[in-house]
């Protein structure tokens, strides 16, 4: 039964097919200040006597540019003018025409074209002006430092970016991909394959929030101060068939974590807008679930908040893009929200598995078998992380409330699918274990007895809603 599933490979699938049943927040606040752009925006600094806009003096809650450039480098453009707020200017566009931003009535278009980068967009690590020894590859990011004062009452101003107890973001935004095609010669990475960190010959549009520590320590090794979750939104050339896990190039080495294809994708370029959601506080716990099966280390995400948000390209050789974005928005609630979980059946494998995601037709073997409560999303106070193990040679999926605390020999964590309400606060949840094709069982219905088989193990630490 070992065999019979590898589940990096089921996760996609899962991902690409499913419905996943979220109730929604009763109230909301939005974090991000400028949705609609009306108050311009400013050029980030770069290398180059032409951008000296300090790091310092970003303004919590505009809009910046971010980039890694030569040929096209907006700073490089006198007309740009790039040291100044430009509510009145709706565009900027490089010495070359190869690269520019427009925005109005409350949208954002950005097009680049990196085959005008210096040497294809490959590698600009020794160019004349501003080559950057680490960071080395085109990059248009489009940034916002997000403020973390409120003035609403709601939240209070050190907590309203935080994850916390009883908080859960919301990302929403609409995009139109008018273009995406590779235009440029292959990257020569012979010489040096580490210098592009095997992304060669990529472009990659991308969702990017900061995660940063409240408690900053500087003795995390390594570290864990800030994670980057980049949410893969479009992507011509290297594929994330599964998410991925890595580290910066930057010498914090701070973890970043990418999101597989189709999880949060626009689509292919055909020009119709297409909205884009997702919880936050999920992707996020994903990727600390990852750091956890990857480094052993067990991070809280309310010990976190969100620092700055990103949208924009990181690209590895020459691609023509064209990308529009609008109704930008990142909200964060109190209230709670809750996802279903779903009870499947695999014979053959002798295994039972539960997830959030809902997928009647069932999949890879496994047939649905119903709804058997619900999760919460975020992690409201006294609540305890529902987590899932895996043990290959059972083929057996089993559930605890810890990462560090394994339901028995030879299971692995795989991943946190929600949070169980106290006890006494719900639906109460029992576990039974047939030993005979070794899988666990869980279900609402007490039977201290047994039935079929299985042997009746206990009541679960944790409620469903």
């Amino acid at each position: 039964m070992s065999g019979i599933k590898t589940f990096n490979i089921l996760i996609k699938i899962i991902l690409q097919i499913s419905i996943i049943s979220v109730f929604s927040f009763a109230h909301a606040i939005e974090i991000i200040d400028d949705k609609s752009f009306t108050n311009g925006f400013r050029k980030a600094p770069s290398r180059g006597p032409e951008c000296s806009f300090p790091v310092a003096n970003r303004p919590a809650g505009s809009w910046h540019f971010v980039e890694v450039a030569e040929n096209t480098f907006f700073c490089a453009n006198p007309a740009n003018k790039p040291n100044t707020a430009i509510s009145a200017r709706t565009s900027l566009i490089s010495s070359n025409g190869a690269k520019s931003f427009s925005f109005g009535n409350g949208a954002a278009r950005m097009k680049y074209n990196s085959k005008q980068e210096w040497i294809n967009g490959c590698n600009m690590q020794n160019a004349p002006n501003y080559g950057d020894p680490v960071t080395h590859w085109p990059h248009l990011l489009f940034a916002n430092t997000l403020p973390n004062t409120d003035s609403s009452g709601f939240i209070s101003q050190t907590e309203r970016n935080s994850f916390g107890l009883n908080y859960s973001f919301t990302f929403s935004a609409e995009f139109k991909l008018n273009k995406l095609t590779k235009n440029g010669s292959e990257c020569d990475l012979e010489s040096d394959p580490s210098l592009h960190y095997g992304a060669q010959n990529r472009a990659l549009f991308y969702i990017g929030l900061v995660l940063v520590k409240k408690q900053y320590d500087r003795l995390i090794a390594p570290g864990r101060n800030k994670i980057y979750l980049v949410i893969n939104a479009a992507r011509l050339g290297n594929n994330f068939s599964t998410p991925w896990l890595g580290n910066d190039q930057l010498s914090d080495s701070n973890p970043v974590y990418i999101t597989a294809d189709n999880e949060y994708g626009i689509g292919s370029p055909n020009g119709q807008w297409k909205s884009v959601t997702f919880n936050v506080n999920k992707v996020a716990q994903q990727a600390l679930d990852k750091i956890y099966k990857q480094h052993g280390e067990y991070h809280k995400l309310e010990d976190y908040y969100v620092g700055e948000l990103y949208l924009g390209w990181e690209i590895w050789g020459g691609f023509d893009t064209d990308i529009e974005f609008k109704n930008i928005s990142l909200q964060k609630s109190t209230s709670n929200a809750y996802a279903s979980l779903h009870r499947y059946w695999n014979h053959p494998a002798g295994d039972h598995y539960y997830t959030t995601d809902y997928i009647p037709g069932g999949f890879l073997g496994y047939v649905y078998e119903g709804n058997i409560g619900r999760l919460s999303i975020n992690q409201p106070s006294g609540t305890k992380p529902f987590v899932q193990f895996y043990n290959a040679a059972n083929a057996d999926h089993a559930y605890s409330t810890s990462p560090t605390q394994s339901p028995g020999n030879g299971y692995e964590f795989e991943k946190t699918l929600g949070y169980l309400s106290p006890l006494n606060t719900g639906t109460k949840l029992y576990e039974y274990w047939e030993p005979n094709i070794r899988d666990h069982y869980y279900t609402q219905d007490y039977i201290p007895g047994g039935f079929s088989g299985y042997q009746y193990q206990g009541r679960f630490p944790g409620d469903l809603k």
